[in-house]
C-alpha cells in the first residue's frame, strides 16, 4: 500500500516597505487624513453668516376671474368675464443672519467633532506607525517578517494603499 504525503508550500507576497524608505509619520498621517475626508474641513460658521447676502427668491403666480351677474329679473344674462393674471417675484435678504446665523452652534459642533476625529486618526496612525517600525526592526525571523507584513499592511490601510503602490516617494 502507497501512502502519499504531499508538501505544499505557499508563499505569500505582501507588499511591504523598507522602514528605511518610508516616508515621515506626518506624511503618512496627511496622506490618512486625506483619505478618511478630514483634511479640508470648511470653516461652516462664517459661509453661514455670508449666506445672508444671497437673497431668497420667492414666486407667486395667481389667476382672478370675476363677472357680473345680471339683474334679479334676468339671472340666465351674465355680464362681460374678465381674467387677471398676476406674477410675484420676491427678493428676501435675512441681514440679521451677518451677526448671527441660527445655524452656527450645530455647525461650530460639526467642526469640533471634525477636529476630534482627525486627532483620533492621527493617534491611530502613529500607534500603527511605531508599531511597525518596531515590528520591522525586529523582523529576523519568519514570524518577524509576517508581524512586520501585517504592521505594514495596517499601516496602509489607513492611507488607502499610498504606502504599497509607492505613491508615496
Amino acid at each position: 500500500m502507497w501512502t502519499r504525503v504531499w508538501l505544499v508550500l505557499v508563499v505569500v507576497v505582501v507588499p511591504s516597505m523598507a522602514v528605511a524608505d518610508c516616508p515621515s509619520l506626518d506624511a503618512i498621517q496627511r496622506r490618512a487624513e486625506a483619505f478618511a475626508g478630514l483634511d479640508h474641513a470648511p470653516r461652516w460658521g462664517a459661509r453661514a453668516r455670508w449666506s445672508a447676502v444671497v437673497p431668497v427668491i420667492s414666486a407667486r403666480a395667481t389667476t382672478d376671474t370675476s363677472w357680473e351677474e345680471g339683474s334679479a329679473a334676468s339671472r340666465a344674462a351674465v355680464g362681460p368675464v374678465e381674467r387677471q393674471q398676476a406674477f410675484d417675484v420676491r427678493l428676501t435678504w435675512r441681514l440679521e443672519r451677518l451677526v448671527f446665523n441660527p445655524d452656527e452652534p450645530r455647525l461650530f459642533e460639526s467642526e469640533r467633532r471634525a477636529r476630534r476625529d482627525r486627532i483620533a486618526l492621527r493617534q491611530e496612525v502613529a500607534t500603527a506607525y511605531y508599531r511597525w517600525r518596531r515590528v520591522a526592526a525586529q523582523a529576523g525571523t519568519a514570524d518577524g517578517a509576517l508581524a512586520a507584513a501585517e504592521a505594514f499592511a495596517q499601516v496602509d490601510a489607513f492611507t488607502g494603499g499610498w504606502l504599497a503602490r509607492g505613491d508615496c516617494r
